[in-house]
């Protein structure tokens, strides 16, 4: 979820479709290459279950270096005040966009932040549960209902553990239904 919110907040409008996109495409790839890989191994080595677990931490070590070297959000920061560090992001990323105004842009994200605090302050959503209290619930439950609705028809745990059940159910090859699906 926040990678798509933080592809929204960078990619430049005619790239953000094809980004997203191309997140989604990449999650369900690594799905089907988890289980290419725990087939394999299973073949191999049954009993070896760890091995499976730890390289995990391998894709969490290149997330940190590629955190590390990640900008921080212009909107974010021209939200908390750092207008000046907004610009300079601003600055690096689309300096060889032509007809680019940094100025303009910077001033739409202040316009934009200013609005909805004027807006919240006007609506009383402020505070530490403004997300519970008008148009910002209807929101919340909005963005939140396909995610809540997916955990109570376990649509999670039977994408993560559908081998399990087919190998469960009696299935010969557990793999083919997960693959498959």
């Amino acid at each position: 979820m926040y990678t798509l919110q933080y592809i929204n907040e960078h990619a430049p409008t005619t790239l953000r479709g094809l980004l997203v996109v191309a997140y989604s495409l990449w999650f369900t790839a690594g799905g089907l290459f988890g289980a290419v890989a725990l087939k394999a191994r299973a073949k191999t080595h049954p009993e070896d279950y760890k091995n499976m677990i730890y390289t995990q931490f391998g894709m969490i070590g290149l997330s940190a270096i590629a955190f590390f070297f990640l900008p921080e959000s212009p909107w974010w920061l021209v939200s908390k005040g750092r207008n000046v560090q907004a610009k300079k992001i601003l600055t690096m990323k689309f300096s060889n966009v032509p007809q680019y105004n940094v100025d303009t842009e910077l001033s739409i994200i202040e316009a934009t932040i200013e609005d909805q605090r004027a807006f919240d302050k006007l609506s009383k959503s402020e505070g530490s549960f403004a997300m519970l209290k008008g148009l910002n619930l209807k929101r919340f439950l909005i963005g939140s209902f396909p995610k809540v609705l997916q955990q109570f028809v376990g649509l999670s745990i039977f994408s993560s553990y559908s081998s399990y059940f087919f190998q469960l159910a009696g299935n010969k090859d557990p793999f083919l239904g997960k693959s498959i699906r």
